[in-house]
């Protein structure tokens, strides 16, 4: 069942990842999120691979365009 979530065509999203490291595929996005204030977040995406390493560049000049 594992291998149907981590490499099917949808999404997950794994909370606490860090702790699986092993069983994730060598592409990923890591999100990371910071409490800065009571109502600021700060929002850090690490990406893992080639694929991820596209989706945030475009993410970016899409963000900040």
């Amino acid at each position: 069942g594992l291998d149907d979530y981590l490499y099917g065509p949808g999404v997950s999203l794994i909370e606490w990842a860090d702790r699986a490291i092993d069983f994730l595929p060598s592409d990923y996005l890591q999100v990371e999120l910071h409490h800065l204030e009571e109502t600021k977040r700060r929002m850090v995406l690490r990406p893992h691979g080639l694929r991820f390493l596209d989706l945030v560049i475009k993410f970016k000049r899409s963000a900040f365009a």
